[in-house]
């Protein structure tokens, strides 16, 4: 209606007016890094909001990365151990695989040959490894 204004001076068709018939909307969440003021009627509510989103942040940060770094070293101590069983499998099988060939083709070879075939095998790859190191 042309004349009239609101009791708070402004529009007199806002929604924001405070008036006894008038709607009142919750005013928005400041901005991160915009100030809570405290003569705002909602400030504990603000303050509020920006203490909750501080934490949050700082507990994204500290325990995100330490629950990322206890993931790394879990899986990696699985791995491991896992590695450790195969290697001691195939070594187990590679023995076994061994004296059955060794009885097959020498008759006077005993469980020493397969033994020594193998010992043989990882002193070989120890020296090929042992050659390829890097010194400071």
């Amino acid at each position: 209606m042309p004349g009239m204004t609101s009791p708070a001076g402004g529009d007199p068709l806002s929604t924001a007016s405070s008036g006894p018939g008038g709607a009142t909307d919750r005013p928005s969440r400041p901005a991160l890094g915009a100030s809570v003021s405290a003569l705002s009627p909602d400030w504990p509510a603000q303050a509020a909001d920006r203490i909750v989103d501080a934490v949050d942040t700082v507990r994204d940060r500290t325990a995100g990365t330490a629950q990322t770094a206890a993931r790394g070293v879990v899986y990696g101590l699985l791995a491991v151990v896992a590695g450790i069983v195969v290697l001691v499998l195939v070594t187990i099988g590679a023995i076994r695989l061994l004296d059955v060939l060794v009885d097959h083709f020498i008759p006077w070879g005993h469980i020493w040959l397969p033994y020594l075939i193998l010992g043989c095998l990882f002193l070989l790859a120890g020296l090929i490894v042992f050659r390829r190191r890097r010194t400071a």
